[in-house]
């Protein structure tokens, strides 16, 4: 699952995201380490353009410590996220590279990530998640 998935799933509804839902509740969460600095600065961006939601997303950002995520190290993606450069960023191309390696669907609410992995991994775009 990407960080633009987890931002909106946990922005949304919280923890119960991924209690309440089917498909999600017996999910294992994997993620590239840069997971963690992603999150923060995402939410960071949403408390700047909305000053008046800073504690929200302070809220959000404590639901998304209490996810279990398996977090991967950077190493074994770089090859992949190298050879992708000219198709998708770095950050993005690890998220690509992970799901690939260990031949996994990406989740993803980014829709312009979504169109251009499908070349070389499963794309699950958050949207079509059966809801809760």
């Amino acid at each position: 699952m990407d960080c633009s998935a987890l931002v909106e799933l946990l922005s949304r509804d919280g923890l119960a995201a991924f209690e309440e839902n089917d498909e999600l509740a017996e999910c294992i969460l994997v993620a590239p380490h840069l997971i963690d600095p992603e999150f923060v600065s995402a939410m960071r961006r949403h408390a700047l353009r909305r000053p008046g939601d800073a504690q929200l997303a302070e809220q959000v950002i404590l639901e998304f410590s209490r996810l279990e995520i398996m977090r991967v190290e950077h190493e074994p993606l770089w090859p992949d996220a190298w050879r992708w450069r000219d198709n998708l960023t770095v950050y993005d191309a690890m998220y690509v590279a992970l799901a690939r390696l260990l031949e996994l669907p990406l989740v993803t609410a980014d829709d312009r990530l979504a169109a251009a992995a499908e070349r070389w991994c499963e794309v699950r775009p958050l949207r079509e998640l059966r809801p809760a």
